[in-house]
């Protein structure tokens, strides 16, 4: 039907936070499931995570980011990490403001960085900004070397698609090359469709 990849909107990887803090109706199994089914079919998928909620436990996030490890290590889940970000006017805001828990002002500027950056902004009785910026340093850490792990494993099994990933790399340009580079690692299955495209017009 034409559809070359998917992302899910997972945010945590503790059923308590779902269902208590963040009020989403979300099993991790099915989570798990679709992780599989996705593997098996060769459609590539990934995940958005959340942490630095109100009412989250730093063991919480910790078992977050250790779910979103596992996706990636078993199913190939490409992980993207995000910080919780108090926008003006969500009920997120208000809960920050009513409570004290503003660890920034909600500036543009620092509302922009906690989107693009994950700056934290929120502080609780349970964690701070830094102990965020802490657990995204390591989580990013170990993400890579796992991509990276992911990436190699791919080429060994399809050698043939190398040529178009150097091609595409060399195509984006020096300003736009690290960024092509990352696309190109968990979006593979896209890249050995290409391919197979290219190969099957050249026949």
């Amino acid at each position: 039907a034409g559809c070359t990849y998917l992302f899910i909107g997972v945010e945590s990887g503790v059923q308590r936070v779902l269902k208590e803090v963040i009020n989403k109706r979300l099993n991790l199994d099915a989570v798990r499931r679709v992780a599989k089914w996705c593997r098996d079919i060769g459609l590539d998928l990934g995940a958005f995570y959340v942490i630095g909620f109100p009412g989250e436990r730093k063991e919480e996030m910790e078992g977050t980011l250790n779910f979103a490890l596992a996706l990636e290590r078993q199913f190939g889940t490409y992980p993207v990490l995000m910080t919780a970000v108090p926008l003006v006017g969500t009920e997120l805001y208000e809960k920050c403001v009513q409570n004290g828990y503003l660890a920034l002002s909600p500036t543009p500027f620092n509302l922009s960085r906690a989107s693009a950056e994950g700056l934290g902004m929120i502080r609780t009785a349970d964690f701070t900004p830094e102990e965020i910026a802490h657990f995204r340093e390591q989580f990013y850490t170990k993400h890579k070397r796992l991509a990276v792990r992911n990436f190699l494993f791919f080429i060994l099994q399809h050698p043939r698609a190398l040529p178009r990933l150097v091609a595409n790399i060399l195509a984006a340009g020096r300003g736009r090359m690290k960024n092509e580079i990352v696309q190109n690692m968990w979006l593979r299955n896209c890249l050995l469709r290409d391919f197979s495209q290219e190969a099957e017009i050249h026949q």
